[in-house]
């Protein structure tokens, strides 16, 4: 009795719970009680302020796991992985390019490497460092602050040359495409390093007020959570290859079921119709109640 009476929580997924008969096999179940059950269940199933606080609070859930469906496929559906895909890829390319195109610039350098993502990150941040400690400098402040904001010696000319030349490089068109495609996977990443999916089991939970209006709904229901189970293992494996870099994976994910959104906007539209039905009985019921 204790171990059955420890399910009866919110947090006990639906098919975990004991059934009626389980229930009434642990108390001391009579006729009397019966009818008392059968005489509470048609009380309720007549009274529309009950009936139609059910069905509102099953349409919020609804619209609620809907938006969650909607965030999933925004961020791991096929199209989204093939994007975050497409901008990984266009960021290496653009930045290879940048850094060919760098080489070939500075190649008579003391430094090699000069060009790398590393470097133009480096230069990028110490430009803007420039911006900072010296405003009243012409442009690019970078060189002609007098001083190398990085090492804090001062720049003779011929270093100074070399900074105005590390800055023309930077608003290069190859350089400013290989910051705006890197930038745009990196806010990618940080997207999906940032999302949660919901468990099967609050999902279940989030249902069962839904799933107790017919036995219809309850199968409907029980379709629901594992989109979201196989939503969750997707967006794992995808940070799980963001981390360790195997981009390649991206295009080999097991695929995600159905979306079941267009299910949802189906009950939520059947709900609110038997919410406007309901509201229509009872101003009827209201109405004959003052001619009473």
């Amino acid at each position: 009795v204790y171990q059955t009476i420890q399910k009866l929580v919110t947090a006990t997924s639906l098919d975990q719970l004991p059934s009626e008969q389980e229930l009434r096999d642990l108390g001391d179940w009579s006729d009397e009680k019966q009818r008392e059950l059968d005489a509470a269940i048609l009380a309720i199933n007549s009274d529309p302020d009950t009936l139609m606080r059910l069905r509102r609070e099953a349409k919020q859930a609804l619209e609620s796991i809907k938006a969650e469906v909607t965030t999933v496929m925004d961020n791991l559906g096929d199209l989204a992985i093939a994007t975050i895909h497409q901008k990984q890829q266009d960021a290496k390319i653009k930045s290879d390019t940048a850094e060919a195109a760098a080489k070939d610039m500075f190649k008579d350098e003391p430094i090699p490497d000069v060009g790398s993502e590393v470097w133009r990150q480096m230069l990028t941040y110490a430009r803007e460092f420039a911006l900072i400690v010296f405003p009243d400098a012409d442009p690019p402040q970078l060189s002609t602050g007098g001083k190398c904001v990085l090492c804090q010696q001062d720049l003779d000319e011929m270093a100074a040359a070399r900074m105005t030349a590390f800055d023309g490089y930077l608003n290069d068109r190859a350089a400013e495409d290989a910051a705006t495609a890197t930038r745009e996977f990196e806010d990618c990443q940080a997207a999906i390093n940032a999302l949660s999916v919901k468990s099967k089991r609050d999902v279940e939970t989030m249902l069962a007020g839904y799933a107790a209006l017919s036995e219809a709904r309850k199968a409907t229901a029980a379709t629901i959570p594992t989109f979201f189970e196989k939503a969750g293992e997707r967006l794992q494996s995808v940070k799980l290859i963001l981390a360790e870099k195997n981009y390649d994976d991206l295009e080999t994910l097991d695929p995600l079921p159905d979306s079941p959104v267009k299910v949802l906007e189906g009950e939520i539209a059947a709900l609110e119709e038997e919410i406007t039905d309901l509201e229509g009985r009872q101003r009827d019921d209201d109405a004959m109640a003052r001619l009473a």
